[in-house]
């Protein structure tokens, strides 16, 4: 990592805002940002393409070590791309986004030697020239020297209402019912919550953010306030 660079790691549950503010840390501090959650999606969505079952662990470790992964931004969005086995990088897009994939990234985040091998390659990108990382364990596993640690909150009820009005928004009548969501979400902070391997759980040195009553605008004043405070100051 050159000099000039930082890590700042925004960790917490599905639908606590994590990856809008972090994307917009990431602009105004022009810092990469490093979605290191769409990591085990992208794992997931290939191992569901390639495999009869998620239960095989062996099959899972070989897809993650035969993959790369790529994030770029311009003005106007932040991209991620993946190769698998040699292939040409490719963008990837809402099919990562699904519910069925977000279950099935908790399920493979459960194995801990796939997060091994994933949070080695995200220390690997974060170390390049530092970043704004969105995840569950940013701060705690990968980074947990990281400059500045935030860790986000909300009720599963808001968090679940956040994550449907996403999903009406994308799907349309084809999204599930609200109770789905919430049931989903529940369930998702079940897994990560109580994982043996790396459990998520709020950094003893992070700045706590509960996000329940504030609007994107509020939270990123919020985190770029500390930020400020802590005196950095976007690079270049």
């Amino acid at each position: 990592m050159n000099q000039r660079s930082f890590v700042v790691t925004i960790d917490g549950p599905a639908g606590s805002g994590k990856s809008t503010v972090a994307k917009r840390i990431a602009r105004y501090l022009r810092l990469p940002y490093i979605d290191t959650g769409a990591m085990y999606r992208t794992v997931a969505w290939v191992a569901l393409q390639k495999l009869k079952s998620l239960d095989d662990t062996a099959a899972l470790v070989d897809i993650a070590n035969s993959m790369g992964f790529r994030f770029e931004s311009d003005a106007h969005d932040f991209r991620i791309f993946y190769c698998y086995a040699g292939s040409e990088y490719k963008l990837l897009g809402t099919e990562i986004r699904s519910p069925e994939i977000s279950m099935a990234s908790s399920y493979v985040a459960q194995e801990s030697v796939l997060r091994e091998i994933l949070v080695k390659k995200q220390q690997e990108i974060g170390k390049m020239n530092g970043g704004v990382l969105e995840g569950r364990d940013a701060g705690t596993v990968i980074f947990p020297k990281a400059e500045i640690k935030f860790f986000l909150t909300a009720s599963a009820e808001v968090r679940a209402r956040r994550r449907y009005d996403e999903l009406l928004l994308r799907l349309g009548v084809e999204a599930p019912n609200f109770e789905k969501v919430l049931a989903d979400v529940k369930k998702r902070d079940q897994q990560d919550e109580e994982r043996e391997a790396s459990p998520m759980v709020a950094a003893k040195d992070a700045e706590i953010i509960d996000t329940s009553g504030l609007d994107e605008n509020a939270v990123f004043d919020k985190l770029l306030d500390i930020i400020k405070r802590r005196g950095f100051k976007p690079l270049g």
